[in-house]
């Protein structure tokens, strides 16, 4: 006879991770995107609404129009928006099963994490703000002929006069956009 493995596990120490949260995601579009300091609470987008008037390609002497530049009179503004959240842990669990982690470190690191993804989350697809639903129209397209192509892809960029930091699109969209690449031989990774 001889003390089994399961019997003498039990009053051995075990080494631990730190608490992993599966619920994290790359995050890039956060670090993708220029952010601006809103002093007051609220962001206003102030748009030009009548374009000034100039003259180009003119004769000396021509009477050059009078012109300025009209702004917006009800320019669209978004408030702050906030992500809260509450921690509830009892004193016994940090008293006691503090080791070897702090156990209000751990929690409110994943806390954390979690507020950054819903971040995230609410910077593309909230109803006020987020860029799904304020994007110009005109900058959303729809494919060819089902899945999104290389020429779909041709197609966008050429909606952007400058070269464009990024496009926003849903990970399935990108998936089957490297399926037709991969389909037609079209190379998309680094090389």
């Amino acid at each position: 006879m001889a003390l089994s493995t399961n019997l003498a596990r039990l009053i051995s120490t075990t080494t631990k991770s730190h608490p992993q949260y599966s619920g994290i995601t790359p995050r890039w579009l956060l670090k993708l995107l220029p952010y601006v300091q809103v002093r007051a609470g609220v962001y206003r987008v102030n748009r030009v609404e009548k374009d000034p008037r100039v003259l180009s390609g003119h004769k000396e002497g021509n009477t050059i129009p009078d012109s300025f530049a009209g702004y917006d009179d009800e320019p669209q503004e978004y408030p702050l928006s906030v992500i809260e959240a509450a921690l509830k842990i009892h004193s016994r669990v940090m008293d006691v099963y503090n080791d070897p982690y702090d156990q209000l470190q751990e929690q409110v690191g994943i806390l954390l994490e979690e507020m950054k993804e819903s971040q995230e989350y609410e910077v593309i697809n909230n109803a006020e703000f987020g860029l799904v639903n304020t994007v110009n129209k005109d900058m959303a397209i729809a494919t060819e002929t089902g899945p999104p192509t290389p020429n779909d892809l041709d197609n966008l960029i050429s909606l952007v006069w400058n070269r464009p930091a990024f496009f926003v699109a849903n990970p399935r969209t990108i998936a089957r956009f490297g399926h037709e690449c991969t389909k037609r031989g079209v190379c998309i990774g680094a090389v």
